[in-house]
């Protein structure tokens, strides 16, 4: 089973924005050396204690610091941007390390305010559907847009092998779309994780090969989770407080916590250690070390897949280290 990671680069107790994104560039060389296959980092806005706003320019420090490791926009939100300028980034990406990077594409919003301040024309209601800038994008890359394209004559970087694109989905009609297009799919089983076998299996029939060179001739997927475990389920659970405590807050309440709290902070706000879920496809994927990999390979094997991408959010980067070391450890016995 290959691993990867998906990172907030959130900001730990005693640490800000620098000191995290310095974390996470020395977390990406420990990934490099534990095999990781990827390691993604995400756009998030006007989220307090996280660090990556613009991870197309924070992947090529990654990228310099590590040797191996597939390096992720993960993802850059195209709803907010021109499909034009994002190639652009990206080709120039691919310059400097060729076949180092992949390109999840997304369209989260990230908030009203947020949302409003990314755009260029303030005038008009926001848009949040992707469909025709994923074609553009697309287009750009591979230089191939139809001739009758507005901008069919303008090239990006034609000699260069483009990134790797792949479509982040959710839903059984998101992953569908992934499928005709014939792009790897980036499944995210974080908000719906019900929803997960069902959308792996409309990408499937969906799918098409596009014959664009360097896309996959067959469906391409990996699994996206939070992840939290430790020497027992007691471990496990009390560590997966922090992630817990704050996305409850956001989704639940609406409300943006102003710091990353510790572990026992977390608890003390909580209320006490909230018990794993039972659900078979939970939100929280919460366990032992020695229940990991069975944990693991039953959810890849309903996916069809062999590659699970972990979220965290633990709040002292030796803590991170330690977290992913022991999984990797746990996985190759």
């Amino acid at each position: 089973m290959k691993l990867s990671l998906l990172d907030q680069v959130q900001i730990g107790t005693g640490r800000d924005s620098a000191t995290a994104i310095a974390d996470t560039i020395a977390l990406s060389r420990h990934l490099d050396v534990l095999g990781f296959a990827r390691h993604w980092i995400v756009e998030h806005h006007a989220v307090p204690y996280e660090a990556c706003v613009d991870p197309m320019v924070l992947a090529p420090a990654l990228a310099a610091a590590t040797s191996r490791i597939r390096i992720g926009i993960g993802g850059v939100l195209l709803n907010n941007y021109s499909p034009y300028k994002v190639a652009e980034s990206v080709q120039t990406l691919a310059a400097l390390y060729p076949g180092r990077f992949d390109l999840g594409m997304g369209q989260s919003e990230s908030g009203p305010l947020p949302d409003l301040a990314l755009q260029p024309d303030r005038s008009r209601a926001l848009l949040h559907d992707q469909g025709d800038k994923v074609h553009e994008l697309l287009g750009h890359l591979f230089a191939d847009l139809p001739v009758d394209h507005a901008f069919a004559s303008l090239k990006v970087m034609p000699d260069v092998a483009p990134v790797l694109p792949w479509i982040m989905a959710v839903s059984p009609n998101s992953a569908a779309r992934a499928g005709m297009l014939g792009l790897p799919l980036a499944l995210s089983a974080f908000h719906k994780p019900e929803f997960a076998v069902e959308s792996a299996a409309s990408y499937r029939r969906a799918f098409q090969a596009s014959g664009r060179k360097g896309l996959p001739q067959s469906p391409e997927v990996f699994l996206a989770i939070r992840l939290s475990t430790g020497v027992d389920q007691d471990e496990a659970e009390r560590l997966a407080m922090p992630m817990r405590w704050c996305f409850d807050q956001r989704r639940r309440l609406e409300t943006m916590p102003d710091r990353l709290p510790t572990v026992d902070e977390a608890v003390a706000l909580a209320g006490g250690v909230w018990p794993a879920e039972t659900a078979e496809w939970p939100m929280y994927t919460i366990c032992p070390l020695k229940d990991l990999r069975d944990r693991l390979l039953t959810m890849t094997q309903a996916i069809g897949c062999d590659e699970i991408m972990l979220q965290d959010v633990l709040p002292d980067p030796a803590m991170r280290l330690a977290h992913y070391t022991a999984i990797a450890q746990a996985l190759a016995d």
